[in-house]
């Protein structure tokens, strides 16, 4: 899969994992606390730290292929 299919995907995910959580009560973060905003902070905070683990797995990925486009011989510099 290339990698701006899998990014896609990714975005995807995330805007759709945002909009369950909202319409599930933030999946009952909200429980912990009687502040309302300590459950959907919880939950972004969640949904971030996977992106962020996705994201680095896709570029870990993407640099073993060894990408011979971002080389820096074709630097004309």
């Amino acid at each position: 899969m290339k990698l701006i299919t899998k990014l896609i995907l990714l975005g995807a995910a995330v805007v759709l994992l945002l909009f369950l959580g909202s319409t599930l009560g933030f999946l009952g973060f909200g429980l912990m606390s009687t502040d309302l905003m300590y459950g959907p902070v919880l939950y972004c905070t969640l949904v971030l730290a996977v992106l962020i683990l996705c994201c680095t797995g896709i570029i870990v990925s993407h640099l073993k292929k060894g990408d011979s486009s971002h080389s820096e011989e074709s630097d004309d510099e």
